[in-house]
């Protein structure tokens, strides 16, 4: 209920530009007795949660990402992130990027660097999202004025993890079922209840792309095969509902 949002936004017939602001969760009934709780979306959050617009069309992104990663700022660049995925290279002009993110001209480089760019670098990639990013400032206009260059873009490197165009659907398949075995310790019925539910959601490609990003970073040193494990296993109870008993057989949720 306390997860505040915030977007600006062009009214299309006056054209002034408004300021939204709000609550996600307005209301929560819980009915008493029963395992039921109604929750009650604001309906202004649905731009925030899930952007699409004319002209730009639609930018998907984890919402569970989105609303774990700290500060404004750094949701907002995650989602920027999103919706450029498909490029290597994005550039973002400095005084749009001080309009956009509401900075005065008195907002330095320096400070855009250390309290916007580097945090929201560190938080992105620390929250295991399939898209990450480095940055470095450049002059990409220079003015002939005598002065030292004053770099005026933010060149944003986008990274993502391994796409699964280059891989077939077997060997999709047989990665996501590998690390259910490794996360399930080998135990078939475990494993089969999970694939089971894995496969239904459509969720496959999705779940493949995670563990070839964890499998980078265990190859890069940066996380361990059992740190993958609790993680996927994380990923399987908080996203899917999977838990198990030991007693093999019982399942939980």
């Amino acid at each position: 209920m306390n997860k505040v949002f915030s977007f600006r936004w062009v009214e299309p017939h006056t054209h002034k530009t408004i300021e939204t602001t709000g609550v996600i969760i307005t209301t929560i009934h819980n009915v008493v007795g029963t395992n039921n709780v109604t929750l009650c979306f604001n309906r202004w959050a649905i731009p925030f949660l899930l952007y699409y617009g004319k002209g730009v069309g639609g930018t998907w992104f984890s919402k569970n990402i989105a609303l774990q990663l700290r500060g404004d700022k750094t949701k907002r660049i995650y989602k920027i992130l999103c919706s450029q995925r498909d490029q290597t290279t994005y550039y973002y002009p400095i005084k749009q990027f001080r309009e956009d993110f509401q900075l005065s001209m008195n907002y330095t480089n320096s400070q855009i660097k250390q309290k916007i760019l580097d945090p929201a670098r560190d938080r992105i990639k620390e929250s295991n999202s399939d898209v990450w990013f480095d940055y470095e400032m450049i002059t990409k206009y220079p003015k002939n004025n005598g002065r030292k260059p004053m770099a005026d873009t933010i060149v944003f490197h986008i990274k993502t993890t391994k796409a699964t165009n280059g891989t077939s659907q077997h060997e999709r398949n047989a990665t996501v079922h590998r690390w259910l075995m490794i996360a399930f310790d080998h135990d078939l019925f475990k494993v089969e209840k999970a694939w089971n539910v894995v496969l239904n959601s459509s969720r496959l490609d999705e779940i493949y792309n995670r563990l070839v990003y964890w499998e980078d970073q265990v190859s890069a040193g940066n996380m361990t095969t059992p740190h993958v494990k609790n993680s996927f296993k994380k990923l399987l109870r908080v996203d899917f509902n999977l838990t198990f008993d030991e007693q093999k057989g019982k399942k939980k949720g």
